[in-house]
């Protein structure tokens, strides 16, 4: 398998994984038609294809610490599902804000809300890519440091 393959592969299990409960919560407060399913899986479709991109994009300049990283977080944020506030909250704030402007759940509507909620989430892929990033370069650092002493 290709790398760009398997790599869209990883995001569209990773980006599903962490819709999940997002999609559950909007099926729950009205977003059923189908303008607005079509919406929400446009949503989720354009950040596969985003997260993919990106990896693609560091895949090609072997930032691999980054790449292990951004898996991580990604990972962890789909298990940070199981706490309702941090999901249930982001949506219900883009909802009280966006859907007063347009009156109904209609594509467009979901679309936007589910880029929306999906921004303010990637943000927190981003806080914990960083943190394990930071993590992997203190312990890369001691190990070195630490393989320097026992040589000398």
């Amino acid at each position: 398998m290709k790398v760009k393959s398997k790599i869209i592969l990883i995001w569209t299990f990773l980006v599903s994984l962490n819709s999940l409960k997002p999609l559950f919560f909007a099926t729950q407060i009205g977003y059923t038609n189908i303008p607005s399913m079509l919406g929400i899986l446009l949503g989720i479709i354009s950040f596969i294809a985003i997260y993919s991109a990106y990896d693609i994009t560091l895949n090609k300049k072997n930032k691999t610490t980054l790449r292990k990283s951004l898996y991580a977080a990604a990972i962890a944020k789909a298990f940070l599902q199981i706490i309702p506030y941090v999901e249930s909250t982001s949506g219900m704030l883009i909802l009280r804000f966006f859907e007063p402007l347009t009156g109904e759940s209609t594509f467009l509507t979901a679309y936007i809300t589910t880029m929306l909620e999906g921004l303010v989430l990637s943000i927190i892929v981003l806080s914990i890519t960083m943190i394990i990033t930071v993590i992997i370069m203190l312990i890369k650092r001691i190990q070195t440091r630490y393989s320097n002493t026992q040589e000398a």
